[in-house]
This record gives structure tokens, C-alpha cells and sequence, in this order.
């Protein structure tokens, strides 16, 4: 566990969460809001965070050869998958941005301010 993360994201290439089990994924979400693009299992809430080779690339979690096929086509082309980051970033903006996530507090009405 590390706080802040940003520093290691700005220095990353790729995102790997091959997670069996995966709640939400904020680290999805950190990753493609500083447009490093993600690689992740399709499990839990990450399909709500990712979506398949548009704003990143999910996973079986139990699929080996398929991990290793993702990782050799990054590894083999890296530079195309700068747009799905930045694709990403825009989404993940979009949806998860701290202005975004206030007003849909905001809009519930249970809050006293």
C-alpha cells in the first residue's frame, strides 16, 4: 500500500490486474485517470470500469494463455494502445471525477449541506 500512487503511475506502461476477485478497482481507475492503459481480469467490478478493448482489456482471470497473448501484444505494440489510455482517462474523468461524484451525492438528497 502506497499514498500517494501517482508518482508510480506517471513512470508505468501498463496497468496488469490479474485479480480473481476485484470489488470496484480504484487501482483501474487511478491507472487510466493518469492514462497509463489497463490490463485487468474480467471479474467483480472491473467490467464496470473497463470496457473491452476500448478503454482497456479484460481478461479471463483463469486464462493463462490469454494473459500471455495481452502481454506479448502490448509488449509488441505498446504504442497502440496510447489511444485506449487516452480513451480511458476521458472516461474515467467522465464517470469518477471528484466534481461527478459530489453532485451525484448531492442529487441523492440525504446529505445536510
Amino acid at each position: 500500500y502506497l499514498t500517494p500512487v501517482y508518482p508510480l503511475y506517471r513512470v508505468a506502461s501498463l496497468m496488469v490486474m490479474p485479480s480473481t476477485c476485484e470489488s470496484f478497482g480504484m487501482a483501474a481507475v487511478e491507472a487510466a485517470a493518469c492514462g497509463v492503459p489497463v490490463m485487468a481480469s474480467n471479474t467483480g467490478g472491473l467490467s464496470s470500469v473497463i470496457h473491452h478493448e476500448r478503454t482497456g482489456i479484460l481478461l479471463p482471470p483463469d486464462n493463462r494463455q490469454a494473459w500471455l497473448e495481452a502481454l506479448r501484444a502490448y509488449l509488441s505494440a505498446p504504442a497502440g494502445f496510447a489511444e485506449m489510455a487516452a480513451m480511458a482517462r476521458r472516461d474515467v474523468m467522465s464517470r469518477f471525477s471528484m466534481e461527478v461524484t459530489l453532485d451525484r451525492l448531492l442529487s441523492l438528497g440525504c446529505l445536510p449541506f
